[in-house]
Parts: structure tokens; sequence; C-alpha cells
């Protein structure tokens, strides 16, 4: 009983340090916009996904998981897995088991294509 009390005394605090990163994050998310470097920008879209998320914010998670996933598969970078997997988790958090499942299936599948691609013996790793 304790343990639940101290549990939920501690999320106030954890939100004001998701609030905290949000901040930090968003102010990222503008320094790297102005040079155009696309990889960092979509880290920040995802990072803010991801805070979102924990915030119970789903319809901006899923806007932030939106746009890192879009510059992430124009770019061809596999870090999409990582919005793939929000994406699934906000589809499941909204009781759309049918959309969670297909976002879990692209990201599984991105990860074994670029698993094949590094045991391939093609790259240059």
């Amino acid at each position: 009983m304790a343990r639940a009390s101290c549990e939920r005394s501690d999320e106030p605090a954890a939100r004001r340090h998701f609030e905290e990163a949000r901040r930090f994050v968003e102010e990222s998310l503008r320094v790297w916009q102005n040079p155009g470097d696309k990889p960092h920008e979509a880290d920040a879209w995802s990072q803010l996904a991801r805070i979102h998320f924990h915030l119970g914010n789903l319809a901006a998670a899923e806007r932030h998981a939106h746009e890192a996933r879009q510059i992430y598969e124009a770019l061809g970078l596999k870090e999409a897995w990582l919005d793939y997997d929000t994406l699934s988790e906000i589809a499941q958090a909204r009781g759309n088991l049918d959309a969670a499942a297909e976002w879990a299936k692209k990201r599984n599948d991105l990860l074994a294509e670029f698993e094949h691609q590094a045991g391939g013996g093609g790259g240059s790793r």
C-alpha cells in the first residue's frame, strides 16, 4: 500500500520531467530545422512523439511520430522502426488492435530487412 502511495506521489514529478524534456526537445527541433539537418530533425520529432505519448497526449504523439517517420522513410533510414513502434503503441492505447498490429508488422519487417542487409556481406561494416 505504501508503495502505491509513493508511486502516485511521484507522478507529478515525472510529469514535470517530461514537460521539461518536451521543452528541451522542442528547442533542439528549432535548431535542427534551421540548417535543414533532416536526420536530426527526425530524431527530435521522434523524441517528441515518445514524450507526448508518456504525457498521454496521443494526438500530438501521433502527429510527431508521423513527421519523424516521413523523414526517416524519405531518407531510407532504419530509425523509422522507432516511430512504427510508437505508432503501434498509440494505436494499442486507443484500443485499435488492428492498426497496432499493422505498425508492429512494419517495424518487424524493417528490422528484419536491415538485419538481412547487415548479415548479407554486402554492407560496409
